[in-house]
């Protein structure tokens, strides 16, 4: 317990970050007890934060803030679901599940180097498990 607070503590001084719940999972990670959400959740915490509808997640829409949103909800929903890669697919409009692999490996190692994709997803993934927890 001390380590992980030694660890959050010099990492937020040397990022000069505030001390918040976004902040500190990065550096320690989520616990490992996964809160499972289904799809639906998951899109709508998304079409929320980005201000898009989710027919624009689910669409074909190759502009970069709809595509980003899609991006990044096909790889909350492969991370907080049961779901198959071909399920989650035609969740999308029956996208091909190899798009679906390219989203989650872009974001996956996107994540490692961009600190504000990093928050980013911290943050969908708290609202994501609030309103998981609230609804059993």
């Amino acid at each position: 317990m001390q380590g992980a607070l030694i660890r959050a503590v010099a990492y937020i001084s040397i990022w000069g970050l505030l001390m918040t719940v976004v902040n500190t999972t990065t550096v320690l990670g989520t616990p490992n007890k996964k809160t499972e959400a289904t799809p639906e959740v998951v899109l709508n915490v998304v079409a929320d934060f980005f201000k898009l509808s989710i027919e624009y997640l689910k669409g074909n829409s190759h502009r970069r803030e709809i595509s980003w949103g899609r991006q990044i909800a096909m790889y909350l929903i492969r991370q907080y679901t049961g779901c198959s890669l071909p399920i989650i697919a035609e969740e999308f409009g029956g996208k091909d599940h190899t798009t679906l692999m390219y989203s989650c490996e872009k974001i996956t190692g996107l994540q490692e180097a961009d600190q504000t994709l990093t928050e980013t997803l911290g943050q969908l993934s708290y609202r994501i498990n609030m309103i998981s927890c609230s609804q059993k």
